[in-house]
């Protein structure tokens, strides 16, 4: 519930153009494993298996690091959510 109400008030933020970012570098990589691991247990809950292979382990980027991790987590989320309850695989 928390996290909605956050979220409502980001939206809210970005339409009066007072959306506050916290530039950092982070490892990019190290971000998407992060969330692997904490959404493995809904992954494997809905018979679907992650594979996350970078082309380079240097992933280092510019950015927020909160509003990356969200975007990527959505993504993944709703990956999982919609290959359905079969067999499936996200990569």
């Amino acid at each position: 519930m928390i996290r909605l109400v956050n979220d409502l008030l980001d939206v809210s933020r970005i339409d009066s153009g007072r959306m506050n970012m916290k530039i950092e570098e982070i490892s990019l990589c190290e971000v998407v494993e992060g969330i692997i691991k904490e959404l493995g247990s809904f992954a494997l809950a809905n018979n679907v298996q992650i594979k996350f292979s970078p082309k380079s382990r240097v992933c280092v980027i510019k950015t927020d690091p909160v509003r990356i991790k969200m975007v990527i987590q959505n993504f993944i989320d709703n990956a999982i959510k919609y290959t359905g309850n079969k067999q499936g695989f996200v990569e």
